[in-house]
């Protein structure tokens, strides 16, 4: 497609008046073809029951954008799908904010009102034309309380078949004070189209970390993930995610940490250009200890809205 800037014979203000609307009605027509970048405002509440402890309240705003290395082709298939479809590599950052509340707390040496969290996510992918892929993730983390962490993740993998795709993934985290941890994550995405136009979308990951907190008995934790998304439409998923965590605090196990979250959410393109989300969800967690169990349960939503130009 080739754009043409035509401008009309004026002279002094009304040659810059000209030249303006003319602008943006090039800029217009380009980002109404282009498809070559995102942007997401997401906003998710939390409420954490920790039974005899106290209660969290959790309000997280995040916006994130996203820019693909070359224009984005959404004729291939769901237009949530459409950046791995087209196997296409980006630059992603995004902002999260976290503001902490304690309700019912026992406020002594141990516990404060709440604190805020700033977490920023800067991400890349690249995709060679072998197939090859290439990602790194950066995040930073931010705390009022003075907990700060850095997380560097990078992966190698490749798409099976148009498809599908794998990637092995190595992380390291400094959380300061000579601690850190280290570990491995493994990433699998399958999309299955039907026929009559609805396709399936499953996947997830499984981690496993170990920390070092300088100390003889040093934690570990394993994660496992899965999501699974049906598209009634090239606009319209609903989808089902599911969590679950193992923490061992010590290496005889006499205290383990176990986590448990699912999820439904929905995804809705009102055009090719917007959309909105949404997410409910459950959370339950025990702490075994040698002489006591702790439990905790969770609820959260999110609602965002995307748009793509």
């Amino acid at each position: 497609m080739c754009y043409q800037l035509v401008l009309p014979p004026l002279k002094g203000l009304k040659v810059k008046k000209a030249l303006l609307v003319s602008s943006i009605a090039l800029l217009t027509s380009f980002i109404s073809h282009a498809q070559i970048a995102e942007i997401e405002l997401a906003k998710s509440a939390i409420v954490t029951d920790e039974g005899s402890r106290h209660d969290i309240e959790t309000n997280i705003t995040t916006i994130s954008g996203k820019v693909y290395f070359s224009q984005l082709d959404t004729s291939k298939g769901p237009l949530s799908e459409a950046g791995f479809l087209d196997k296409k590599g980006y630059i992603s950052l995004s902002r999260e904010k976290y503001d902490i509340k304690y309700k019912r707390a026992v406020y002594d040496s141990y516990y404060t009102p709440g604190y805020d969290e700033t977490v920023l996510n800067v991400s890349f992918k690249a995709v060679t034309n072998s197939d090859l892929i290439f990602e790194g993730h950066y995040q930073k983390l931010d705390s009022s309380d003075d907990f700060n962490s850095k997380r560097y993740q990078l992966g190698m993998g490749f798409y099976m078949n148009d498809n599908a795709s794998i990637v092995f993934s190595l992380i390291k985290e400094d959380f300061g004070y000579n601690s850190s941890s280290k570990g491995f994550d493994t990433a699998l995405k399958y999309f299955i189209p039907f026929n009559n136009g609805k396709a399936l979308s499953v996947g997830g990951n499984v981690n496993l970390i170990s920390y070092d907190f300088n100390r003889n008995n040093d934690p570990y934790k394993f994660s496992i993930n899965a999501f699974i998304k049906y598209y009634l439409t090239n606009n319209l998923n609903l989808a089902l995610s599911t969590y679950s965590d193992v923490i061992s605090l010590d290496d005889n196990s006499d205290t383990m940490i176990t986590h448990q979250k699912i999820s439904f959410g929905s995804e809705y393109f009102i055009n090719e250009y917007i959309a909105i989300n949404g997410h409910i969800g459950l959370g339950s967690g025990e702490e075994e200890e040698r002489y006591d169990d702790t439990e905790t349960t969770e609820t959260f939503i999110k609602l965002g809205l995307k748009t793509r130009f």
